[in-house]
């Protein structure tokens, strides 16, 4: 996420202030881990258009059985998961029984800039992993808030919720077979009528050793209110 405590100012040689006071999205996560009693580490990837972390291997990640991965609203290869996060994410995945839950309401739609139903070239996280064959950033509204449904089948089954607009970007997915709705909104991205579509999925079985776990959820929890 942009924030002050992972702000480089576009030069990867500034290092990264210690002292800087962790966003309300960072706040968000550690408390609610902490909350639950998970233990936990965390990595920052600086924000830099030049992409100017120490990669991530496969051997950073090894150890951990589940990866919480936020990208707020910003998304771009090179500060947010570059090319090289994904191929160890993707190998991490295939190691088997991993959890990966990827808060990022840009990403889906940067997956599939000019269609629907089209990926960019080489984009075996977003396609084999998350799920997809596009997105798009266009729900149907009422000006004040997008409604948000549960599915029924899931954990979310009886979730109904309101995204308020304000400041929230909102990620419709076109998704493949085997990736199931957690969380539905309204819209007609492609021109064909308006109906329910993934905004939140989870894809099991995934990876070489098809028993790890991927969740995406394509808005932005901070902007969240409950129904009447």
């Amino acid at each position: 996420a942009r924030s002050d405590d992972n702000l480089t100012a576009d030069n990867p040689a500034v290092p990264l202030n210690p002292f800087a006071k962790p966003s309300d999205r960072d706040a968000f996560f550690a408390t609610e881990l902490k909350a639950r009693g998970v233990r936990f580490d965390t990595w920052v990837q600086p924000d830099t258009w030049m992409g100017g972390n120490t990669p991530l291997t496969l051997a950073h990640l090894k150890p951990y059985a589940s990866i919480v991965w936020y990208t707020d609203d910003s998304y771009s290869e090179t500060d947010c998961i570059t090319t090289g996060d994904e191929a160890a994410l993707t190998a991490w995945l295939d190691v088997g029984n991993k959890t990966l839950v990827l808060f990022s309401e840009e990403y889906a739609g940067y997956q599939a800039p000019t269609a629907w139903d089209m990926l960019r070239p080489d984009k075996p996280l977003a396609a084999n992993y998350v799920g997809v064959l596009g997105g798009d950033d266009d729900p149907i509204d009422d000006a004040v808030a997008y409604e948000l449904l549960g599915v029924a089948g899931q954990a979310t089954a009886a979730l109904k919720l309101r995204l308020l607009i304000k400041d929230s970007e909102v990620g419709l997915m076109n998704v493949k077979p085997g990736t199931q709705a957690l969380i539905t909104a309204r819209g007609n991205p492609d021109g064909t009528m308006e109906r329910d579509l993934p905004i939140a999925t989870i894809r099991r079985n995934v990876g070489a050793a098809g028993t790890s776990t991927v969740v995406y959820v394509g808005f932005s929890v901070f902007h969240v209110a409950a129904t009447a």
